[in-house]
């Protein structure tokens, strides 16, 4: 009776998001962003990892361990549903990454706006039901899990975000890349980033 009650546990029990790997890049003229971001998950069953992830972010690819995982239907890219399944092979307490890569324009958790010299602010709301509108979340929204952040940027924009700044990359066509590591364990949608910079946004 006890072994099948620890089976039961076992089987249902929620994948542990361990670390958020997360890349953003924007544009200087509209609030499009592509994204891509990597966790790291201990797993609790069998059952496939669930992301939610608003339904107008169009996915581009999905991996899995690096690799193109082929059990996901390419209709899924063209989804309606806000979920992103991502089915597995391994067993509960293995360790597994998933990278979801997606474009397209936040209808909410990031806030775009104009500070006051005019130029343009975007940080991330940190509600608990605004995540979901630019980054993909586990089932349980207050699973805790470490977190790194690249955001690029163009020169001249200013990142901020929760943990350390490790160091900001040149890259070409008038373009950084700020990369911030947090160390401490938070619910993902807590952490707080933002940055601001460059040419005001254009008049409606």
């Amino acid at each position: 009776m006890i072994s099948a009650l620890l089976l039961l546990l076992q089987t249902v029990a929620p994948h542990d998001a361990l670390h958020y790997d997360i890349t953003v890049v924007t544009s200087d003229t509209s609030a499009h962003v592509l994204e891509e971001v990597q966790v790291t998950w201990r797993l609790g069953s069998k059952k496939p990892v669930t992301m939610e992830l608003d339904s107008s972010m169009h996915v581009i690819r999905v991996l899995v361990d690096g690799k193109e995982n082929t059990r996901l239907s390419r209709t899924m890219y063209g989804r309606s549903s806000s979920e992103v399944d991502v089915p597995h092979e391994r067993q509960p307490g293995d360790t597994l990454s998933t990278r979801v890569r997606y474009r397209g324009y936040p209808r909410g958790g990031l806030v775009i706006g104009r500070n006051a010299r005019g130029e343009r602010t975007v940080y991330a709301d940190t509600r608990r039901d605004q995540a979901r509108y630019w980054l993909p979340m586990p089932e349980n929204l207050e699973d805790k899990a470490t977190a790194s952040f690249h955001i690029q940027v163009p020169q001249g924009h200013r990142v901020v975000a929760d943990g350390v700044l490790e160091k900001v990359d040149t890259m070409a066509y008038g373009q950084t890349i700020w990369n911030y590591n947090l160390n401490q364990l938070m619910p993902v949608y807590s952490v707080r980033v933002g940055w601001e910079g460059g040419a005001p946004l254009p008049k409606k």
